[in-house]
């Protein structure tokens, strides 16, 4: 047991015979062999990051923020922004600084956002781990245009913040030209892999997190990660053994939905390789989704398992002193109390219709918890793609995409080019 989490995987185990448990586990045995031989030729830089010690950065660059500004706007998209949305949700710190996420250009949300803003109290951090990304560039285009009209010329450079590799990138470039302030990604963390770097721990350090922390749960996890390679083993045998191709990632506290949301591209942008290697995460919210999506997960096709997330301990709680009639029950019982009973009903009702699950559980959510929490998946997404013998760095048909987008906004199409969707190059891109 992890002293920060606890993997109940006994309902999961029970669903395979003992000869394909007997496999999964020198298939395991293989696959970390594996991992570690990896780690030691490349290496790994998202493995690295828990032990970064120059945080002085974070800290200089979010003091002023604190005392004049009342606004961080993060441009970003997919993991520019994703896993810092999650940090900022589940650690509930109510800051002083209001912080708010662009990451698509549809109009609608650009105006919704904008009504919210004062540009003369705003600081406007652009990420973009490649330095091109098209929706956040043309996003900063229009940021930039309205704190050109409400902040002097000579103070622009108070409001922005460049964070991307230190390479010869759009951003990177204009902001050596404009002498903007930089924050480095490092060349060997892939976007998806980057929060526990300037991505997300620069807003965190501005929303009062305790970063040192977050590092040291990580590197706990990273030190102790049998958890998570056992996690790993266990979703590639509900795959490929028990024909379970959807994974149903299901937390039970409103403060990792967004959390959610940040496994579901790094468990498919990772994993998603080839027509074989592709398990489909789905994300469900406990008790909301007992009352929709627990329909078709009880009653519909046998072809999900199940990863329930859940908190053991909440601050505050409320009691519930007086009640009437049918209800008499819930006198004097506490919320925590009704989310375990839900979860546990819930639990139990997917098993007896015959839905392997698997449950995580951490005993509170802080930043130490919360950095070994993202280091679990981080680990536990690399492990299952060399049980795929897959590369879980790369993201090579949505690659496609992007080339296609840029094409069609120039007068110069680029050319073609024949789709290439599998991939087995396991380096790190």
């Amino acid at each position: 047991m992890h002293p920060m989490l606890t993997l109940e995987s006994n309902h999961l185990a029970q669903q395979f015979s003992t000869i394909q448990k007997q496999a999964l586990r020198q298939k395991q045995k293989n696959m970390e062999l594996r991992f570690k031989s990896e780690h030691q030729r490349l290496p790994f830089g998202f493995l690295e990051l828990p032990y970064q010690k120059n945080l002085a950065p974070y800290a200089r660059l979010a003091s002023p923020i604190q005392k004049k500004m009342n606004t961080l706007l993060t441009l970003g998209i997919g993991g520019s922004s994703l896993g810092t949305k999650a940090a900022l949700e589940a650690l509930n710190l109510n800051p002083k600084t209001n912080f708010l996420f662009l990451e698509s250009p549809h109009p609608s949300e650009i105006e919704r956002t904008f009504r919210k803003i004062d540009f003369q109290k705003t600081t406007v951090n652009v990420v973009s781990k490649s330095g091109n990304t098209l929706e956040t560039i043309a996003l900063f285009f229009l940021v930039l245009e309205e704190l050109q009209k409400k902040v002097p010329a000579s103070r622009i450079q108070e409001h922005i913040i460049i964070t991307t590799e230190k390479n010869e990138n759009f951003l990177y470039t204009l902001a050596k030209q404009k002498k903007w302030r930089v924050l480095e990604i490092p060349k060997n963390v892939p976007g998806r892999y980057s929060v526990l770097s300037a991505v997300g721990l620069f807003a965190l350090c501005v929303a009062g997190a305790n970063i040192k922390s977050i590092l040291a749960g990580a590197r706990e996890m990273w030190e102790h990660p049998q958890a998570a390679f056992d996690f790993a083993t266990w979703a590639y045998g509900a795959h490929r053994l028990l024909h379970r191709p959807i994974h149903v990632f299901f937390p039970y506290d409103p403060r990792l939905s967004f959390f959610a949301d940040w496994f579901l591209q790094l468990w498919a942008e990772s994993l998603g390789k080839s027509e074989t290697s592709g398990p489909t995460p789905l994300k469900a919210l406990g008790p909301q989704d007992q009352h929709s999506l627990c329909q078709l997960f009880l009653a519909g096709p046998r072809d999900k398992w199940f990863t329930l997330l859940s908190v053991r301990s909440h601050k505050p709680t409320f009691k519930i002193s007086g009640s009437l009639g049918s209800f008499s029950y819930l006198k004097n019982k506490d919320t925590q109390t009704i989310l375990q009973a839900e979860l546990e009903a819930t639990q139990t009702a997917l098993q007896a219709f015959q839905n392997p699950t698997l449950h995580l559980s951490i005993h509170h959510l802080d930043e130490k918890s919360l950095g070994a929490l993202f280091m679990f998946f981080e680990l536990a997404t690399v492990a299952c793609g060399y049980f795929y013998d897959i590369n879980p760095f790369d993201q090579p048909a949505v690659e496609h995409i992007k080339r296609h987008s840029r094409s069609l906004l120039t007068t110069a199409p680029i050319k073609s080019v024949k789709p290439h969707l599998d991939s087995s190059d396991t380096k790190p891109v």
